[in-house]
């Protein structure tokens, strides 16, 4: 993680394009997962979750729970 997230500060070609010239970054959040797999949905979960929801994460009131549900879900269908 902090290999990625040094790479993200970097601007580099293996920086996110949408983070280019954002300036610096603050990590506010994560959460270690079992592989690169579960990583990606971790990932599309939180994109589609609402902003007060992100706030929640972030803030600690969106309980870890609720990510390991999410990733349950996925592995069952």
């Amino acid at each position: 993680m902090t290999r990625r997230f040094a790479e993200h500060q970097s601007n580099g070609p293996k920086c996110a394009k949408a983070l280019k010239g954002k300036g610096p970054l603050t990590l506010k959040f994560f959460s270690q997962v079992d592989d690169h797999s579960h990583a990606l949905k971790t990932e599309i979960w939180i994109k589609k979750q609402s902003k007060s929801n992100k706030v929640k994460l972030v803030e600690g009131q969106l309980s870890d729970t609720s990510l390991k549900n999410m990733l349950h879900l996925q592995e069952v269908k």
